[in-house]
């Protein structure tokens, strides 16, 4: 009995450790993601970003033009950055509101690194609307 409580536990707390980003990334951070004018060119559009990671949450938010959903992660140090991994989505399910599989579990959705100091974000799987090379994205709220 004892050895399952112990095995439950060290399981436990190894899935939070892969949740949980390093101290030095703990935080929000934003991304406004500029879609450009409306048909009528009245007004512009835009997706907000918004990640946050601490020692028990991992997640990106993205709301706006036509998008509103919830990714669950894990985060990872990689080299000198911060992989970030699909878990699910906010609802616990790894297919999207329409049933529609997107990312598979474990798939990297995104890297942060600080070359120089410098807020660098690579894309993975997880896109803007735009494809985007590497840069500066994210900013820390």
């Amino acid at each position: 009995m004892k050895l399952r409580f112990a095995t439950a536990a060290i399981a436990a707390l190894a899935a939070s450790a892969a949740i949980a980003a390093p101290a030095a990334w703990n935080g929000k951070y934003v991304f406004e993601e500029a879609l450009g004018p409306n048909l009528t060119k009245t007004i512009n559009l835009f997706v907000t970003h918004e990640l946050t990671l601490s020692p028990t949450d991992c997640r990106i938010k993205a709301q706006g033009y036509q998008t509103d959903e919830t990714i669950l992660c894990t985060a990872a140090p990689k080299g000198q950055g911060l992989e970030l991994r699909f878990k699910s989505y906010g609802d616990g399910k790894t297919v999207n509101k329409y049933g529609t599989k997107i990312y598979t579990v474990g798939e990297p959705l995104l890297t942060l690194s600080k070359p120089g100091g410098k807020l660098t974000t690579t894309w993975q799987s997880y896109t803007p609307n735009k494809k985007s090379p590497p840069g500066a994205y994210f900013k820390k709220a």
